[in-house]
């Protein structure tokens, strides 16, 4: 009756997502506490863009509950990266992109603060490098999916389909999970919204996710410690030697 909602629904079922690895009576208590922060994130946006809040006050609103679910995760140990310094990022991953014109400015945000959950600036490097990568192969196979015009339940058990498989396997490799994310977030964009154009879509995630990505970066530099940057540099000089043998 309202297929538009359905991608809300498939949003609250992320939740199963978080504590994959915790003791089962522990992760019910997380995948609960997750369910009430989406669904509050959720309704605060709601109620911004209910009351006409201009689109750049919104863009601000996503960055400040980006910092708010990083505080939570951190204390209730749900397995987030517990950076404050996130809020920043994701309020600038977004600004920017919305400074741009483009649609879709809280993928910026997403691709900031999914690059800067590693604990040291080598493992987010390799996590920006391995987003931007499986975000340009999930939007291609999206471009393919939508280019046959499927019908809409088809795309519902595609949705379902892709989150089961980023279930099983983005806990043990992140871009081959990355790979499945996209075509589940862009479809279920597109349930809720329905564009004529699905390649504008698709090249729209994946720039969004390259600068939201490479402003990650940048704020895992300019915050990191000189001992994260030591290590860095010596990593990139054994790969070197180790190139040259």
């Amino acid at each position: 009756m309202w297929p538009h909602l359905v991608g809300f629904a498939a949003l609250g079922a992320l939740a199963a997502l978080f504590g994959r690895f915790a003791p089962l009576l522990k992760r019910h208590g997380i995948v609960w506490i997750c369910a009430v922060m989406l669904t509050g994130a959720v309704f605060v946006t709601f109620l911004a863009s209910w009351q006409g809040t201009p689109a750049f006050v919104a863009v601000l609103m996503v960055a400040c509950v980006a910092g708010v679910a990083t505080m939570g995760f951190s204390y209730w140990k749900l397995g987030g990266p517990g950076a404050v310094i996130i809020v920043f990022a994701a309020g600038a991953a977004a600004l920017i992109a919305y400074a741009a014109g483009w649609n879709h400015p809280s993928w910026a945000a997403i691709g900031a603060v999914a690059v800067m959950q590693g604990a040291h600036l080598h493992i987010t490097l390799h996590r920006a490098l391995q987003r931007m990568a499986s975000t340009l192969v999930g939007a291609l196979i999206v471009w393919f999916i939508l280019e046959s015009q499927p019908p809409f339940w088809a795309i519902v058990g595609m949705v379902v389909i892709f989150q089961f498989i980023t279930e099983v396997v983005i806990g043990y490799n992140y871009a081959l999970g990355q790979i499945a994310t996209t075509p589940m977030a862009l479809l279920m964009t597109y349930l809720a919204a329905p564009v004529a154009d699905a390649t504008q879509m698709s090249v729209e995630r994946v720039f969004d996710t390259m600068l939201g990505a490479i402003l990650g970066i940048v704020f895992a530099v300019v915050f990191s410690t000189w001992d994260d940057r030591r290590y860095l540099a010596r990593l990139q000089r054994e790969q070197r030697a180790g190139g040259r043998k």
